[in-house]
């Protein structure tokens, strides 16, 4: 299995195109993207690679059809919170930076933020182009990690075209912040328990498809950013460790969702058949033995793809190389590998844009 607790250590210190030339796209990022020049000392990852500049959003989304299975508050209702990178034409002025995390999340998990200073490749409070549609991509991270610890793949994709939701688990992600400034840690519980642990595997499904039927209802309200930009009949889902098991899970039970992705994920719930539709297992190098992955792709009767993430560790999937300080990186040791971190962060993204431009975007 999976490092499970190695990833809530993790958490617990972190957290097509329409009007771009090709001239354009010569430009380094930041310039085409009209982003604010930054100072070197600041930690960010590697500029988006796809023909779109990005922006990003953060919604709130509450569930009064669901209870809270891990308050104890009576009349609890679901939320989440949901981070949105999606792609934007180049803009005519310059835009502010979005934020890389909350401040409330970066104090929560114990850490000043001046000591992290990681800028996104990000435009707040922009626009999506008029009368265009986009593919969708759902994200979940893994436990006790963040949405935002993986933006050097999400901005990635939605540079590529796509709208991508990602989700903050309450009491699953190392942290979630909701409306009126409540910061809900992970429940330290499910890396104590494994039968706590499996009992939330079928929430963080549960919680993707919410989000599916939240994000139905927004396409249809012109007023909203998304509005009308969602083309719903082309949706995939990836996420990473055991939010890679979820991925794949509502795949298989939600038929909205076209293909899945799984980051080295060891799969929660039931592992027999059918998996019929298009799915990607990555593991990393370090460990690539999943016997349930194994057991997945044995009985996986739709088109695939299996692949191996030579000499990585289970966070090499994550920002954590690029954002987090050196000494940490080694204290944290085997869950990162020996692999580069520019190469793995270029082989991730251009295998996670090769499936899904085939599976999502053009199936």
């Amino acid at each position: 299995m999976k490092p499970v607790r190695a990833m809530a250590c993790c958490g617990a210190l972190l957290f097509g195109m329409a009007s771009c030339s090709h001239a354009a796209l010569e430009q380094p990022y930041m310039r085409r993207c009209e982003l604010p020049a930054v100072s070197a000392q600041v930690r960010q990852l590697p500029a988006p690679g796809g023909a779109w500049c990005v922006g990003k959003a953060s919604f709130a989304l509450r569930d009064a059809a669901r209870p809270e299975p891990f308050s104890r508050t009576e009349n609890a209702r679901r939320e989440l919170a949901l981070k949105v990178w999606y792609p934007i034409a180049n803009p005519a002025r310059q835009l502010p930076r979005a934020e890389y995390a909350e401040p409330q999340a970066l104090m929560a998990m114990k850490i000043a933020p001046e000591e992290l200073a990681v800028l996104s490749h990000s435009g707040a409070g922009a626009r999506m182009q008029k009368q265009r549609q986009y593919p969708v991509l759902l994200f979940s991270p893994g436990l006790g990690a963040v949405a935002e610890f993986y933006s050097g793949l999400l901005e990635d994709l939605a540079s590529r075209g796509y709208v991508v939701v990602a989700i903050n688990h309450p009491h699953i992600s190392g942290v979630t912040v909701l409306p009126g400034e409540r910061v809900v840690p992970m429940l330290a519980a499910l890396e104590e328990d494994e039968t706590r642990l499996a009992s939330a595997a079928p929430v963080v499904v549960d919680d993707l498809r919410t989000t599916l039927d939240w994000l139905q209802r927004q396409n249809q309200d012109p007023k909203h950013l998304l509005g009308g930009h969602l083309d719903l009949n082309r949706i995939g889902a990836l996420g990473h460790s055991f939010g890679g098991s979820a991925a794949l899970q509502a795949a298989r039970v939600d038929k909205r969702l076209r293909a899945a992705a799984n980051l080295d994920g060891t799969i929660q719930g039931s592992l027999a058949g059918p998996w019929n539709k298009p799915l990607l297992l990555y593991s990393a190098g370090n460990d690539p033995q999943d016997a349930s992955m194994d057991q997945v792709w044995a009985v996986h009767r739709g088109p695939g793809v299996r692949k191996v993430l030579g000499n990585a560790g289970h966070h090499d999937f994550t920002d954590g190389r690029w954002v987090l300080p050196g000494p940490v990186v080694e204290e944290m040791g085997e869950v990162f590998g020996s692999i580069d971190r520019g190469l793995a962060l270029r082989s991730l993204r251009v295998d996670l844009s090769e499936f899904f431009a085939r599976y999502v975007a053009h199936p």
